[in-house]
């Protein structure tokens, strides 16, 4: 777990008050509980917004109902500090990916950190996907059944919702770039963007190559 000396803070916003409500702008809590918000950055007056996809890992991929999908979560920067708009849905994703985050040393250095710890969440889930994809290929070919199938379609459902949301996560990290590339920041801000970028770019190409091999397995 990390520690800082500048302002962070994980806001439920499904436990917000009225009055609570007023030291926020309401475009953010907009945001925060929209469900389908697409990821995004935002630069105003020097303050960041960005919405990214998380991976929701709380359901069980071998489970033949599930379907995988993923959950808009908001981040807002300032100079002195970092807030997360979370909600009901995602709150615990957050604070999972928080436990992954060690040493950092500025407010946007910690945001591109759990950037990058949000997207190392997929990675488990997507092997997942491509083992129980496999298997259910060996098991289909021996035997079909109406579960497998139901099982296969879930999985290639999920996999395009995953191919999407991993998608608009790698195009908000390049404007965030381009955003970026005339600021003056710490050499561990540009380093973890890179990251950042990197892992997105990667996240990407899977969930692309995963959804051409079930169109290609439904053709």
């Amino acid at each position: 777990m990390f520690s800082s000396d500048f302002g962070f803070e994980i806001i439920n916003v499904d436990d917000l008050s009225l009055q609570e409500e007023r030291f926020l702008p309401s475009e953010l809590l907009a945001y925060a509980r929209d469900e389908n918000e697409s990821s995004f950055v935002r630069d105003i007056e020097g303050h960041l917004t960005l919405v990214y996809q998380l991976l929701d890992t709380q359901g069980h991929v071998d489970d033949v109902r599930h379907v995988p999908r993923v959950i808009p979560v908001t981040l807002f920067l300032k100079e002195d500090g970092l807030f997360v708009l979370a909600n009901h849905k995602n709150i615990n994703l957050v604070k999972k990916a928080l436990n992954r985050v060690e040493k950092v040393d500025s407010p946007k250095h910690l945001l591109l950190s759990l950037v990058t710890a949000f997207s190392k969440q997929y990675f488990d889930v997507l092997d997942t996907i491509s083992e129980e994809r496999d298997k259910l290929i060996n098991d289909l070919r021996k035997r079909p059944n109406k579960s497998n199938l139901a099982r296969l379609a879930n999985l290639q459902s999920g996999t395009v919702h995953l191919m999407m949301g991993t998608k608009q996560n790698f195009e908000m990290l390049t404007d965030l770039q381009n955003i970026e590339q005339d600021k003056e920041n710490t050499r561990n801000e540009k380093m973890q963007l890179q990251d950042a970028i990197i892992e997105a770019r990667q996240l990407s190409n899977m969930c692309s190559l995963n959804s051409q091999v079930f169109q290609e397995l439904s053709s």
